[in-house]
């Protein structure tokens, strides 16, 4: 699980605040667990902390928009526009993402290898399989 703010290093809460551009919206430690946000521009929206389990985000458009700590397993990502200025720092995503092209982009985003993560979540299904 994810650890919650108070838990940070101060270097972990000094980079999420200098994120911050001004006015924008706030969807921060928001419960949005199941919930249709697909083709949506999240650009610059704030989802630090946000519950995302199980929400379609598929073809929304996430770049500039600061995710941090915030909860993705289960989540649907097709075709979510996510790039280098997406802030993924501490994202959970759980083991109910499937290895798609934009599952593919947030792994790399996180700085791990997609074909590693498709990897341990095949040997995760098949030694939790009854």
């Amino acid at each position: 699980s994810i650890a919650p703010r108070e838990a940070w290093t101060d270097a972990e809460r000094a980079a999420v605040d200098a994120w911050d551009p001004g006015d924008r919206l706030s969807l921060d430690g928001a419960d949005l667990s199941g919930l249709d946000l697909s083709g949506l521009d999240l650009r610059h929206v704030g989802m630090v902390g946000a519950d995302l389990t199980g929400a379609d985000l598929s073809t929304s458009d996430l770049r500039h928009a600061n995710m941090t700590g915030a909860r993705l397993e289960g989540a649907r990502l097709s075709r979510t526009t996510i790039d280098g200025t997406t802030r993924l720092r501490r994202v959970d995503i759980g083991t109910g993402l499937s290895l798609r092209s934009s599952t593919a982009a947030v792994a790399a985003a996180l700085g791990h290898d997609p074909e590693q993560v498709q990897h341990n979540a095949l040997v995760t299904a098949v030694t939790s399989a009854p």
